[in-house]
């Protein structure tokens, strides 16, 4: 990115964990987002989160949004539950739509966790801590507009609430062995 055009809403801080610096969000106020899209054009890529969801936020909560608001689109999410949480990812791809989620995988809250959306030419798999949580396939195009946003959704909804360590975009799909930074042993 050459010096994308950076807002911040609310406060995010800046908080000291065990890994570094990480980034904390109220999950109510505060997001961040990006002039940026860098998902732009390719059709296989994964995305890497090093994140602790804490207990107390909103039922639907997204943290990364990459592409248009309502358009093509990823998105990584998660549903709170009293047990803790289970783990969204979504794509809209040119108005082909794929939610991998199941409500039985269960994570407990204000832990941290390595998760992974790989994205390889249709075939979606989602990953917890290196541990193939979903595979799904869907027809996949590129897709080329839109900006990226942080702890929120870019329409200023669902609002997540705990830190986030480290995000990485890689423009090819990985295996668990190649994530490019993996702190969170399984």
């Amino acid at each position: 990115m050459n010096n994308p055009v950076v807002e911040i809403k609310g406060s995010p801080r800046i908080i000291e964990t065990d890994f570094g610096r990480a980034v904390w969000f109220n999950g109510s106020s505060d997001g961040v987002f990006v002039d940026e899209m860098p998902l732009k054009g390719l059709s296989a890529f994964t995305v890497e989160v090093v994140f602790r969801p804490d207990s107390g936020g909103g039922f639907e909560q997204r943290f990364f949004h990459c592409g248009e608001v309502a358009g093509s689109r990823v998105m990584i999410e998660l549903r709170s539950v009293s047990e803790g949480w289970y783990f969204d990812a979504y794509v809209n791809a040119n108005g082909v739509k794929k939610a991998l989620i199941d409500s039985s995988k269960i994570h407990p809250s204000n832990v941290w966790y390595h998760a992974a959306f790989v994205i390889d030419n249709g075939n979606l798999t989602t990953y917890i801590n290196g541990k193939k949580e979903l595979n799904e396939f869907i027809s996949f195009s590129p897709f080329f507009k839109g900006k990226t946003s942080f702890g929120v959704r870019q329409n200023l909804v669902s609002w997540y609430k705990g830190a986030i360590y480290k995000l990485i975009i890689t423009a090819r799909a990985l295996r668990p062995c190649d994530f490019s930074y993996y702190p969170i042993k399984p």
